[in-house]
């Protein structure tokens, strides 16, 4: 079933811990890291009612890039003193709540195979190149996709449900999709198109 990116890192201990423990004390909570890193918090950060400061230190930084926040450290770090409290959409599939995208099809596999130090000093390359690797093995399969009343039968390798307009290793779903537009958009891709791929994977 669908399972939003970066998924592995559920339940990350360290992030809910932290927040439960100075949620009374401060106003706001500061994430320095990637996509994961921000999903990882969501659970904890929905109760507390805290807003989210996204500092871009991931891979791709999906996020960051939705909400249009400057990926200098300066410029990201100024948010905390100077930012505007925005509020964005939330999906939450199978109970896991998700900012960005959540997935099933190859993606998934990528992003349980890739290795994290390989993904720490190569970036977006560490999931290119564990994309073709997955890909030699990987089999398609049929999805049926229900939206509006209507009903959509296909073969796919891959489907995405994003919110909001960035995804993947720089790709963009639709320039008229916002992380505030109160909608989620889908994409797949069919088999023919499976190169690609390594673009989605994370």
């Amino acid at each position: 079933g669908l399972l939003p990116s970066n998924a592995e890192d559920y339940p990350v201990a360290e992030f809910g811990d932290a927040i439960r423990k100075f949620a009374s004390s401060v106003d706001r909570v500061v994430v320095g890291g990637g996509d994961g890193s921000m999903n990882a918090a969501l659970a904890e950060l929905r109760k507390s009612g805290l807003p989210l400061v996204v500092i871009p230190l991931g891979t791709s930084n999906n996020l960051a890039r939705n909400l249009g926040i400057p990926f200098d450290l300066p410029g990201a770090c100024a948010l905390v003193r100077d930012g505007a409290l925005r509020s964005i959409d939330l999906g939450v599939v199978n109970g896991f709540p998700f900012l960005n995208v959540a997935g099933m099809g190859l993606s998934i596999e990528v992003n349980r195979t890739v290795h994290h130090r390989f993904k720490r000093y190569f970036g977006m390359l560490a999931y290119i190149a564990t994309a073709f690797r997955v890909l030699k093995k990987y089999r398609p399969f049929r999805a049926e996709i229900v939206a509006d009343g209507e009903s959509l039968c296909l073969r796919t390798l891959q489907i995405s449900v994003c919110n909001g307009q960035h995804f993947g290793s720089g790709l963009k779903i639709s320039h008229d999709a916002v992380i505030d537009d109160g909608a989620l958009d889908l994409v797949s891709i069919p088999i023919e198109r499976w190169w690609k791929i390594p673009r989605l994977a994370n």
